[in-house]
This record gives structure tokens, C-alpha cells and sequence, in this order.
């Protein structure tokens, strides 16, 4: 029965070419745009790491955000971890590939030329190049790890406020009742969060001892601790570290430890729904497919009405007839589906190592250098999916088919 399917398949070159068509071209692009939706989804994950959360977080026991990338936070008197126990934590997890960063951050607003603008102030304690890689200068430069009294705004931030490389801005001070201007900051840089602008995140740098003036802590006390894996990127399990703070004598009563995927729920759930949105085009996509498909499928057995006439005249039954059809329909979609994955495969592998350049809007989404990744793994399902697609366009036209009788089929003739 196999030899039939085999020999049918090349016995109607133009039906067969036509459905492997269609299993090629949404084989590739089932390639390309998933290969393009990891890639984005891996790029803002390391933004999110790189700018906001970090792999993991060390904070006070009594701090009550859940998420990092809001506006919703105020640091106060009792939200705060002390100058000693900070840098002894730091000391003590910090290692060739683990960076511990002290950090300082609230919710306050700036002010220049008579606009306020509220921000996220960040206050980092040393000079490290993680935000670098998600913050990307337009002008200017980065903090200087040494000085004090700088911040970096957004392109944003500093068309709102009016200001310029060079030029100062009020902070609100949040140890003041009411909350006043007291105290300016240099802009020394102006540049975008790469990937995360879109999401409306709003936060300003600046040294930590600026930042710790601005909210009150005037002790050398901290919000947080950032610690990044360098050994893995993505690395998101708090059970080691808190094994490590246990070895200190620091215990959940003292401080909370929590993972980047809790601290950015906000961008996080961008991303499902870029996933969601990717996954509705895929759904479309094979939807129409398997339409294309049947009616193709469905002309191709009723062209062969006198030969599966002929096949149950000698003794064939509906289910044989049925197998060879599937059968034949199946080795089209295998070897369409091959050559459509080496084809989308090596289509992504090559443009791979072509930075892709962005302009707004797209750099918000893309940012402004994008290299689409290639992981075999993450493709190969589209094999299964499109046999499956390929099986469920066959099973009506090869039930109706088979349920043809024979001297219906021959009368024809």
C-alpha cells in the first residue's frame, strides 16, 4: 500500500508540488517569526535583568512592592536595609561571577524650566556595566563611579524637563513634609532603556550617596540589593542565596529574596502578550493552511475517482483506500516540511550575524541593533505541527473518498 502512496505522490506532480508549497512557505515562516518572537522575548528579559531587577533581589523584610518596573514605590523609614548588614551581605555573595549591588530606589519627581516630571530614582553605588548594556547613550556619558550629584535621563525626561547635557535639575526630596525641591543634579547623559521605553518605565540614574540624600537616608542605609549571575544571564533561583544569607545569620525575618521574573510582572506580562499575539498569527497561519490544504487535498481524490474505483473492484477496502491516501499525504507534507525547515533554519542562521538597525518606534521594541537568534530546538515542533495539519487535511476527502462504490467509479469511465 505504501508503494501506491509512494508512486501517487509523483504520479500528479503539479497537485503535489502545489501542497508542498504550502507546507514549505508556513514551515519557514513558522521559522522566521519564531525565531523572531524568542529573540525580542530573550532580548527583554535581559533588559528587564540588566536594567531593573537584576537575576535576583536582597530587601528588607518589610517592603511591600511586588514589582520593580512601576512608579508605585516609596522607600520610607521602616523599608530600608542598614549600612552595616548591606555591605556585609555584599561582601560575603559577591564573587568573580556574582556582582552584589547596593542600591537606593523611590519614587519622586524632577524638576526644570517649571515642569515636574515624576521618575523612578535609582541610586547605584558603584560603577558596573549591566545597566550600560540596557541603557544607551544618545549624548553625553555614563556616571561616573567616583562623583557624585550626576544622573542619566531618558530622551523622554529630558525633552519634558526641557534640559540638555550639562544642565541641572531639582529632585524632590522625600525626607521633606510635604516633599520639596532640595538639591540638584548634573545631567550628564541622556539616552532610552532599550526594549523597556515602550512599556512607559520611567526611572533616572544617579550615584547612591545622591539618591540616599533625596529620600533621607542619612546612615549609609539602602533599599536593595541587586545581585547579577554573570555565569548564567538568566539565572532566577533564590534557594542558593538564601542558603548563603542563612549562613550569615540572615533570615527571612530580616530580609526577602526574590527572583527577576516576580520583580518585573509589569514588562513580563508585555511579553506574554507578545507571545499570545505570535501564537494567534501562528494559529491563523495554519488555519488557512489546513483550508488550502483540504480543498487541494479534496480535488486531487476526486481526479482519482476511476482509479480508487478500480482498487476496491479488486478487492481493496475503505480502509486500505483510506491508508494509501493518508499515506501519500503525508510523505508529501514530510519531505515539503523538511525542506521548508533547512530552508527557514538556514535563512535565519544567515541573516543572524546582520545587526538589523531600528529607528523609533520600533527601537522601543527591537532596540536600536537587533541579531535575530536561530535555536533548532525551539523550531522543531513545526515538523509534528505541520504532519498533524497534514493528517487532519486528509481525513475528510480520504473518508469521502473511500466511501465511493465501485461501479459508480467505473461507470464513469
Amino acid at each position: 500500500m505504501f508503494r501506491i502512496s509512494f508512486r501517487n505522490m509523483f504520479q500528479n506532480k503539479g497537485r503535489s508540488l502545489m501542497i508542498g508549497f504550502f507546507v514549505m512557505f508556513a514551515t519557514i515562516l513558522y521559522i522566521v517569526f519564531s525565531s523572531f518572537v524568542s529573540t525580542m522575548r530573550s532580548g527583554m528579559e535581559d533588559k528587564i535583568i540588566q536594567a531593573v531587577t537584576g537575576n535576583l533581589q536582597i530587601r528588607p523584610a518589610s517592603a511591600t512592592d511586588v514589582d520593580m518596573v512601576t512608579l508605585k514605590h516609596q522607600a520610607d523609614s521602616k523599608s530600608f536595609m542598614e549600612d552595616a548588614q548591606s555591605k556585609q551581605i555584599v561582601s560575603e555573595i559577591g564573587s568573580e561571577d556574582e556582582l552584589a549591588v547596593r542600591r537606593v530606589r523611590f519614587s519622586t519627581i524632577l524638576t526644570a524650566n517649571g515642569v515636574k516630571y515624576p521618575v523612578t530614582l535609582v541610586g547605584l553605588d558603584q560603577d558596573f556595566p549591566e545597566y550600560k548594556q540596557a541603557f544607551k547613550l544618545t549624548d553625553g556619558r555614563y556616571l561616573d563611579g567616583s562623583a557624585e550629584g550626576e544622573t542619566l535621563l531618558t530622551t523622554t525626561q529630558a525633552t519634558k524637563l526641557g534640559v540638555k547635557v550639562g544642565d541641572s535639575i531639582e529632585v524632590y526630596s522625600m525626607k521633606l513634609d510635604p516633599p520639596a525641591p532640595d538639591g540638584k543634579l548634573k545631567v550628564v547623559g541622556i539616552g532610552d532603556f532599550e526594549m523597556l521605553s515602550m512599556f512607559g518605565y520611567s526611572a533616572a540614574y544617579t550615584q547612591l550617596s545622591s539618591a540616599q540624600h533625596f529620600i533621607g537616608f542619612e546612615h549609609g542605609e539602602v533599599s536593595e540589593i541587586i545581585v547579577y549571575d554573570r555565569a548564567n544571564p538568566k539565572a532566577g533561583d533564590t534557594s542558593q542565596l538564601q542558603n548563603k544569607l542563612h549562613g550569615l545569620g540572615i533570615t527571612a525575618s530580616d530580609v526577602k529574596v526574590s527572583a527577576w521574573k516576580d520583580m518585573g510582572g509589569f514588562i513580563m506580562g508585555g511579553v506574554t502578550l507578545y507571545k499570545a499575539l505570535f501564537f494567534a498569527f501562528i494559529f491563523i497561519l495554519l488555519f488557512i493552511t489546513c483550508i488550502l490544504l483540504m480543498n487541494l487535498i479534496l480535488m486531487i481524490a476526486m481526479e482519482r475517482r476511476q482509479e480508487i474505483g478500480t482498487l476496491r473492484a479488486i478487492g481493496f477496502s475503505r480502509n486500505n483506500i483510506i491508508l494509501i491516501f493518508i499515506a501519500e499525504i503525508l510523505l508529501i507534507c514530510l519531505f515539503s516540511n523538511l525542506a521548508g525547515f533547512v530552508v527557514g533554519s538556514g535563512i535565519v542562521v544567515a541573516i543572524s550575524h546582520i545587526a538589523i538597525h531600528t529607528m523609533p518606534p520600533l527601537a522601543y521594541i527591537m532596540g536600536t541593533e537587533f541579531f535575530i537568534q536561530y535555536h533548532a530546538i525551539q523550531v522543531l515542533p513545526i515538523i509534528g505541527i505541520m504532519l498533524g495539519i497534514g493528517l487532519l487535511s486528509s481525513l475528510i476527502p480520504s473518508f469521502r473518498i473511500s466511501s465511493l462504490k465501485p461501479v459508480e467509479a467505473l461507470k464513469e469511465e
